[in-house]
């Protein structure tokens, strides 16, 4: 882990303009999760996605036709009715708007558009929107005998959009969604957080990693299509 993180920096440290030191703190804490808990596994894989994420847009710098600066990060609000289930424990209840608003500057500390002195022709600005989002839960609904099971597993949706920095015409748009694996959704189901609910069965740690696989994803997707 240390290993690749340091490579990651170490690549990043000649392009102008990079505050590494939100990210690195933030992958520091999640290089020690609780020991013997296995909801954190997760996390150790997220740190490297960011990593992951850095490493690819570092290539799109280094490409000669374009240069590419950071523009709009946004979170679409949540407006479903789920929101109300997945996202309630008896003792905590999660925010997981704020942590991903958070965690997008965390996989995006670059360089931004609106810190560019000198504009070229072919300089590009990208936008990166968490259109929707959702935790995961289950529901069942009675008609008379028959009981029907609603699931839903934490899901992240992510669109981007690459455009011209000088006429702000868009060059190309790409869409990503990650969701949770049916055994790591039903594993957690399953589990004695689901059954006694004193937090949410699937909290922020969760859709930060669906995040970070969205992003390095559609950072890849991009790098084809330039």
């Amino acid at each position: 882990m240390r290993r690749v993180r340091a490579a990651a920096v170490k690549s990043l440290s000649g392009v102008a303009g990079l505050n590494w030191m939100g990210t690195t703190a933030w992958m520091r804490e999640v290089e020690q999760p609780r020991s013997g808990c296995r909801e954190h596994s997760e996390t150790h894989l997220t740190a490297l996605k960011i990593t992951k994420v850095a490493l690819v847009f570092n290539k799109f710098q280094k490409k000669e036709k374009y240069r590419v600066f950071l523009g709009a990060l946004a979170v679409a609000p949540r407006t479903d009715f789920k929101r109300h289930r997945d996202q309630w424990g008896i003792f905590q209840t999660e925010d997981l708007d704020a942590g991903l608003r958070q965690s997008l500057k965390e996989i995006f500390p670059f360089p931004l558009a609106t810190e560019v002195k000198e504009l070229k022709d072919n300089d590009l600005g990208l936008d990166v929107v968490v259109v929707k989002f959702q935790s995961g839960d289950a529901l069942v609904f009675s008609l008379g005998e028959f009981e029907i099971p609603i699931l839903w597993r934490p899901k992240v949706m992510v669109s981007s959009r690459l455009y011209y920095l000088i006429s702000d015409k868009t060059k190309d748009t790409f869409s990503i969604t990650e969701k949770m694996k049916w055994n790591q959704y039903l594993g957690r189901m399953l589990s004695w957080r689901a059954l006694f609910r004193f937090r949410p069965i699937f909290d922020s740690k969760d859709m930060n990693y669906l995040l970070c696989l969205a992003c390095h994803n559609l950072l890849v997707k991009m790098q084809k299509s330039i």
